[in-house]
């Protein structure tokens, strides 16, 4: 086996202070985004106008970094004159999934000017009792055991110890595990080496994704996870490729979004099964988004514009398309235990729950959804559900939930 060089660092809040899944592995009909890249002022393209203002970039068959940058693809296009043909075998395509694009023998990208959106009082509300949380986050004991592998993704190795560590300062007051943490950012491919750093905490990759990290030969797929491990309570890794380009708030979101799960596990006892897929899943969307988006500048836009992206990614708007009222419960109840409906192919647990929880956290605060996870620890989930937001759940889901889905699935 090829050998690597790695960086081992034990990450404690003094160290930060001093510094400063179903897995994440998707990506949308549209391609594997990339990105905003901030238009500053109006640009013809080969003749075609793009207006200023910010647009996601999607790639299919090459790297990000190929399109992005100075060097990118999309920079070379800029320099042309407003009327110059596009470099051969360069082709420019109006409509594809959306979104206009530039296709090349296979591969290609395409661009999507982001419309700003306005947030509903309902996602307003609950944002807002994720920022009142984390102005009185207090400090965290927890370490960080991270190994990093020669060659990894600059982007993830700058941001993920000091957002796990934003994270566990939030979690504190639920969950501040006195164990260390083993985290790792690898490459594709890296399974053997996983399994190495991760042996010291008597932890191994479950054989399926074993398999799927060493036969991960897209460099532009990306392989995030939490799991159980019996003597840390949890594990964290990040398998993504040097040169996948990602921007930096959608990082953050990722990273919290698989700290959800470290916290989940420690408060739950497991990695699934105590609470509804959706939540599992749903929470984890809501919870990263949010914590990203309260760390900069403007919450609110950003916020918005994450949810928006991810809703989109994860094709929200297809798994409704068609459905009635009554095919719609029949899917979230699906979505509490049937992986195929709450994760991958149709992500329904990650998109409708992701609404649900901004639903539940509006109406009833961060503290008493949390709450909801740690009661139904030793308790069937259903009638905590019902005991602490005082309805059934498929009443929620009727009278609620299905309505608030379909009326923000009109805005993607």
């Amino acid at each position: 086996m090829k050998k690597r060089l790695i960086t081992l660092l034990v990450i404690t809040p003094l160290l930060l202070s001093s510094q400063l899944s179903a897995s994440t592995s998707i990506a949308s009909e549209q391609g594997t985004p990339c990105g905003i890249y901030k238009n500053s002022k109006n640009e013809v393209i080969a003749g075609v106008k793009f207006p200023k203002g910010n647009y996601q970039i999607y790639t299919y068959g090459m790297p990000c970094n190929k399109v992005l940058g100075k060097k990118g693809v999309l920079a070379t296009f800029l320099k042309q004159k407003d009327q110059d043909p596009l470099p051969k075998p360069w082709k420019y395509q109006s409509d594809t999934v959306g979104a206009q694009g530039f296709s090349a023998s296979g591969i290609g990208f395409r661009v999507k000017l982001i419309q700003k959106t306005q947030l509903s009082s309902t996602a307003t509300k609950a944002l807002q009792s994720i920022n009142a949380r984390l102005k009185n986050a207090t400090n965290s004991n927890l370490k960080i055991d991270l190994a990093i592998a020669k060659d990894s993704n600059k982007l993830f190795v700058e941001l993920l110890p000091t957002t796990i560590m934003e994270n566990a300062q939030f979690w504190s007051n639920f969950y501040d595990p006195k164990v260390v943490l083993p985290a790792a950012i690898a490459l594709p491919g890296d399974s053997d080496w996983l399994n190495e750093q991760f042996a010291k905490h008597s932890y191994s990759l479950p054989r399926w994704r074993y398999d799927q990290i060493k036969n991960q030969n897209n460099t532009q797929m990306m392989i995030f996870d939490a799991d159980e491990n019996p003597t840390t309570n949890s594990v964290l890794y990040f398998v993504i490729g040097k040169d996948n380009s990602q921007q930096p708030a959608w990082a953050k979101s990722t990273i919290s979004h698989e700290y959800v799960h470290v916290i989940q596990i420690g408060l739950t006892g497991a990695r699934n099964g105590r609470i509804p897929c959706w939540s599992t899943e749903g929470s984890a969307v809501f919870y990263g988004n949010a914590l990203s988006a309260s760390k900069l500048g403007n919450p609110e836009v950003e916020y918005a514009e994450l949810r928006k992206n991810w809703l989109a990614m994860l094709n929200l708007k297809k798994a409704l398309s068609g459905k009635s009222e009554t095919e719609l419960l029949d899917l979230l109840r699906k979505s509490e235990s049937d992986f195929r409906v709450c994760a991958e192919p149709l992500y329904f647990g990650y998109s409708a729950g992701s609404l649900m929880t901004e639903i539940l956290i509006s109406e009833h605060g961060h503290e008493k959804f949390v709450q909801w996870w740690i009661n139904s620890r030793n308790n069937d989930w259903r009638k905590e559900f019902a005991a602490l937001f005082g309805m059934e759940v498929d009443s929620f889901y009727m009278n609620i939930a299905i309505p608030y889905i379909l009326k923000d699935a009109q805005n993607l």
